[in-house]
C-alpha cells in the first residue's frame, strides 16, 4: 500500500483550504492509500486526524508520496527543500543519501505582499517570503496542481515544469444537508429589504472600502432601503478598524452588518435569507462562496479580478476595473432584469457541475495514479 503524507502549515476546521484536504483525504483512503496529515499549526479537535510536524521522521518522509498544500508561509516548505531529493539531479541522491520520493504541490495560491505593506509590514514581508519558498519548491516537485486558471499562471510563472487545474473539492451535499439558522433566517426574512452579502475574511485584499463605496451608490442612486452583510472573520486588527471608520464615516452603519466569524447554520442562513452576493475583492485563488452562492441560487456580481472570473464563468456578472459606481449598477441590473438573472442561474447549474465533488475527487486520484506510476 503506498504512503502519502500531506502536509500544511496549519489545518484547521473551517477553511476552505483546510476542508479540502480533508475532503481529499477522505478520498484517497477510499481509493486504497493510507493517508498520515501533518501541520505546524493544528486546530481544536483535529488532534486526532492531524499530527504535528515535529513527529514526522525524514525517512518517513522520503518514503512516501507527499501532497504540500501550499497557502501560506509555512516551516514546511523549508522542511521539504531540506529533506526531499531534486528531480533534476542525475544522482537521484540528496545530501543525506536518501532515494528520490514525490512531491505534489496543491497550490492554493498566497496573497500578494503589497495588500497588507500598509497594514502589517511584517506580515506583507511573510507573504513575499512564501513566494519564493514556491519558487525553490519547483526543482524538488514532480506535479503541482492549481485551483484556477489564475493560478495555473502563477505556477508556470515559479518555473513548475508540470501543471494542471483542477477545482477546490467542493462537496455540494454536505452543504444540502446543513439546515439555516432559523433565528438568523427569520431575522432576514422579517423586512422586505435587499440584502447585500459578502463572505470572506476582513483582509485587506478583499477590498471592503470598495465595497462599501459600491453599498453607498447603490443606496443612492437605487435603494434606500438596502442592507450589506459581511460574514467573515479578521485576522488584520488594523484593517478591521480601518473598515469600521469608513462604515462610520460613509453614514451607512445602522445599514452595513457586519457578522465576524458565524457558524456553519448561521452561513446557510446568510445565503438562503440574502438576495445578492457581491464581492470586490482583488485576489482569490479559487474562491469558494462564489460556489457557494450559486449553490444557494443567489444572483452574483463581481470585480474581474484574480481567480474570480475562472470560477464564476458566466453564472454572474463579472465586473472589469475597480469602480464602485459600476458595481452598484451591476447590483440593480442583475436584481432587475428577469432575463439576464435566469441566464446566470442556468449557468450557475453548469458550474457547480464542473465543481462537483464526483468530477473534482475523480480527476484527482487519477491524477496522484499516474504520479506514483512515473
Amino acid at each position: 500500500m503506498t504512503r502519502i503524507i500531506q502536509l500544511g502549515a496549519s489545518f484547521t476546521p473551517f477553511d476552505a483550504m483546510s476542508t479540502h484536504t480533508f475532503k481529499l483525504t477522505e478520498a484517497m483512503e477510499d481509493a486504497g492509500f493510507e493517508v498520515e496529515m501533518y501541520a505546524n499549526a493544528i486546530g481544536l479537535g483535529l488532534e486526532k486526524k492531524v499530527k504535528h510536524i515535529n513527529q514526522l521522521s525524514p525517512k518517513k518522509l522520503k518514503e512516501s508520496l507527499v501532497i504540500y498544500q501550499c497557502g501560506a508561509w509555512s516551516e514546511v516548505a523549508n522542511i521539504l527543500l531540506e529533506n526531499i531529493t531534486s528531480v533534476n539531479r542525475p544522482s537521484g541522491q540528496n545530501i543525506l543519501g536518501m532515494p528520490n520520493n514525490k512531491l505534489i504541490v496543491d497550490y492554493h495560491n498566497l496573497t500578494p505582499g503589497y495588500f497588507f505593506a500598509k497594514w502589517q509590514p511584517e506580515f506583507s514581508i511573510a507573504l513575499s517570503e512564501a513566494r519564493n519558498q514556491v519558487r525553490n519548491l519547483a526543482d524538488v516537485t514532480q506535479l503541482a496542481i492549481a485551483k484556477s486558471n489564475y493560478s495555473n499562471k502563477e505556477l508556470e510563472e515559479f518555473n513548475f515544469k508540470d501543471t494542471k487545474v483542477i477545482p477546490l473539492l467542493y462537496d455540494e451535499a454536505q452543504l444540502g444537508k446543513i439546515a439555516p439558522d432559523s433565528q438568523v433566517l427569520d431575522e432576514l426574512k422579517s423586512t422586505p429589504n435587499t440584502k447585500w452579502l459578502f463572505v470572506g475574511s476582513s483582509s485587506p485584499q478583499k477590498r471592503h472600502d470598495i465595497l462599501i463605496h459600491a453599498f453607498w451608490y447603490y443606496k443612492q442612486l437605487f435603494d434606500t432601503n438596502a442592507e450589506l452583510y459581511l460574514v467573515g472573520g479578521g485576522y488584520t486588527p488594523e484593517y478591521e478598524e480601518g473598515v469600521d471608520e469608513l462604515i462610520v464615516k460613509s453614514g451607512l452603519a445602522r445599514d452595513i452588518h457586519k457578522m465576524g466569524s458565524v457558524s456553519d447554520s448561521e452561513l446557510q442562513a446568510y445565503y438562503k435569507g440574502c438576495d445578492v452576493y457581491v464581492s470586490s475583492s482583488q485576489h482569490e485563488g479559487f474562491c469558494s462562496p462564489l460556489v457557494e452562492a450559486m449553490f444557494h441560487g443567489l444572483p452574483i456580481v463581481a470585480h474581474k479580478h484574480a481567480a474570480i472570473p475562472d470560477t464564476l464563468g458566466d453564472a454572474g456578472l463579472c465586473i472589469e476595473g475597480e469602480r464602485p459606481d459600476q458595481l452598484a449598477a451591476g447590483v440593480w441590473e442583475i436584481l432587475h432584469n428577469d432575463i439576464l438573472q435566469k441566464t446566470c442561474e442556468t449557468n450557475a447549474v453548469e458550474r457547480l457541475e464542473k465543481f462537483s465533488i464526483d468530477r473534482t475527487v475523480d480527476e484527482y486520484i487519477k491524477t496522484i495514479k499516474g504520479v506514483i506510476s512515473k
